[in-house]
């Protein structure tokens, strides 16, 4: 059971799309309480057989609430203000609290599945299946595969230097910011320099981004091929039980709702 639960991020990346997508778009067709209930069941254990790391859990939350919750509710406050300041129903919202919250709840569901598919499939795979999936854009002479490997090329460059450069960064940020007896002026002199020496430690790595972008093949750093192993076969039963449990709930059959 373990080694299965362990090898489930090493699904194969288009099989694992196509659940995905299946997995995002399920809150929109069920209604009842208990199905969302059965839902997220199902998603904590899709969590655990991944393995998904609690800070995963945190940054894909907090970059939720910063990107989709907070632009949201912001709306609707604003929304609400102009509504009280000019008592123009335009500015009511129809949708019942409920429903907002429900609206909500589905964006998270299909933040978190992409956040998943993301975090458990490997760069070279997700690529290599981007690859195959923009065939038609090459029929136009698109060079998506060269698009593809500078981006790899990236991911490579980063993985290789990023620490160094965490470390560096932040011996650098304590060298020119100072203590806290240090005045304001002072400070924001330090944060400038700070943001110079970025922008051209950054130019400086496009040099070297460029070197291997040329020296490297797209077949030899990316590349897909598709398999269907028993693993792949368990989720795909797994998830048609799940859609035919939530079925029957849905429409009664079978369950006391």
């Amino acid at each position: 059971m373990n080694r299965a639960l362990g090898n489930c991020a090493e699904m194969d990346g288009s099989i694992k799309f196509l659940l995905a997508i299946v997995v995002a778009a399920l809150p929109f067709y069920v209604e009842k309480q208990i199905s969302y209930g059965l839902f997220v069941v199902y998603l904590l254990f899709i969590s655990m057989a991944l393995r998904v790391q609690y800070r995963a859990l945190l940054l894909s939350a907090a970059s939720y609430c910063i990107i989709v919750l907070i632009p949201y509710l912001f709306g609707i406050s604003i929304n609400l203000l102009l509504y009280y300041l000019t008592n123009d129903p335009a500015f009511v919202s129809k949708q019942h609290t409920t429903e907002l919250i429900l609206r909500l709840f589905r964006l998270l569901i299909i933040w978190y599945v992409s956040m998943l598919y993301i975090y458990t499939t490997p760069m070279p795979t997700f690529l290599g299946l981007l690859d195959k999936l923009l065939w038609p854009l090459k029929l136009l002479k698109v060079p998506v595969q060269d698009y593809l490997k500078v981006v790899m090329c990236i991911v490579m460059d980063l993985k290789g230097s990023g620490e160094d450069m965490k470390t560096r960064f932040l011996d650098h940020a304590r060298a020119v910011v100072g203590g806290k007896q240090q005045k304001i002026k002072a400070k924001f002199n330090g944060i400038s320099q700070l943001i110079v020496a970025s922008l051209v430690e950054s130019f400086q790595k496009l040099d070297s981004i460029e070197a291997l972008v040329e020296k490297v093949n797209a077949e030899d750093i990316f590349d897909y091929s598709f398999r269907m192993t028993r693993l792949e076969g368990m989720a795909v039963l797994s998830l048609s039980a799940l859609m035919t449990m939530l079925y029957m709930i849905e429409k009664g059959n079978g369950f006391i709702i």
